[in-house]
């Protein structure tokens, strides 16, 4: 992995939501400061909630209002006296956001790390193994790079890789820390040897076989295309996401988040009869700084072939007719 990705070195955990939860906890304390997307999902929204440091949010994937939060925390250093060097200081993202299916602009995050003096956690679980040209994910989409821009990267293997556990990959230094600091880590099994052989296997497919992230290209243009024609709904997903989420496309305040979740329910549950499954989104809310709103969510692979995304969406969109008058 660390060859692949061009880092120095990478620590392997048994489980992935503890690698990208601990890896956080093992970095920011009591008395630091996290700067983190209120999108994020379950297992980065863990890890902040265990490092008990200072948090301030801002808007998801929105860019001028995390220069606002940053210029605010700056303001304040200003007025009282302190020097941001007297606390640790991070930035929080997912590269793809799991709830919601867009990119975060990396580039734009790491010039204003640089700017206000900021180190940056991304989590790649999602777009690791399904974004960019060779599957490096959003930190390769953007031309950025490991280390330099990106100090600390959170990986599960459960996703695109198909294995168990997960992984962090940065220098040596933020590698050897986590051996003893991070709990997912210390207070664990090792991964079984098969598992870790499984994810090897998956990452030298990726390097020996461009055409998977080819076929997956083509794939998930494919699926956007055929459903252009599934009436009612929109897609509100990143077209470049393999994860797509879709809603009412007359979504407003005389429909109710519970009525049209259980709407999406009832069109999942009526495609599961026919053969064919998708997500209906609910989450659980609890756990979440932020909650997404309800959709429909449709992953889709470069295992799938064009007859089987066709035979998909012909599905969904006659129980959409079925169900929407």
């Amino acid at each position: 992995m660390k060859t692949f990705c061009g880092a120095d070195d990478a620590i392997m955990y048994s489980d992935g939501a503890s690698a990208v939860s601990s890896a956080v906890a093992a970095f920011a304390k009591r008395g630091d400061l996290l700067v983190v997307d209120e999108g994020v999902y379950e297992s980065l929204q863990t890890g902040v909630t265990l490092s008990r440091s200072s948090v301030k949010y801002f808007k998801h994937n929105d860019m001028t209002d995390l220069r606002r939060v940053l210029e605010r925390i700056d303001d304040k250093d200003k007025s009282i006296g302190r020097k941001s060097n007297e606390q640790r200081r991070f930035i929080i993202v997912e590269g793809l956001y799991k709830n919601y299916g867009d990119l975060a602009p990396i580039d734009e995050i790491v010039r204003l790390k640089h700017e206000f003096g900021y180190r940056l956690i991304v989590d790649e679980s999602l777009s690791f193994g399904s974004v960019g040209k060779n599957g490096k994910g959003a930190i390769d989409l953007h031309g950025m790079k490991f280390m330099d821009d990106v100090e600390i990267v959170t990986i599960s293997l459960e996703n695109a890789i198909a294995s168990v556990g997960g992984i962090c990959i940065g220098d040596e230094e933020i590698v050897d820390h986590q051996r003893l600091s991070g709990a997912g880590y210390c207070f664990s099994a090792s991964a079984p040897p098969f598992t870790a052989s499984a994810a090897i296997a998956s990452i030298r497919a990726m390097q020996d076989t461009p055409e998977l992230m080819k076929r997956l290209s083509v794939n998930r243009e494919t699926l956007l295309k055929e459903l252009e024609s599934v009436p009612y709904l929109n897609v509100i997903s990143d077209i470049r996401s393999c994860i797509v989420f879709m809603r009412l496309r007359d979504s407003s305040s005389q429909t109710s988040l519970a009525d049209e979740e259980a709407l999406y329910a009832k069109i999942t549950g009526k495609c599961l009869d026919c053969g064919v499954m998708f997500i209906s989104t609910e989450h659980v809310r609890p756990l979440l700084h932020l909650s997404p709103p309800p959709s429909i969510r449709i992953t889709v692979t470069a295992a799938h072939t064009k007859t089987e995304i066709r035979k998909a969406v012909q599905v969904l969109s006659n129980a959409v007719k079925t169900l929407i008058r």
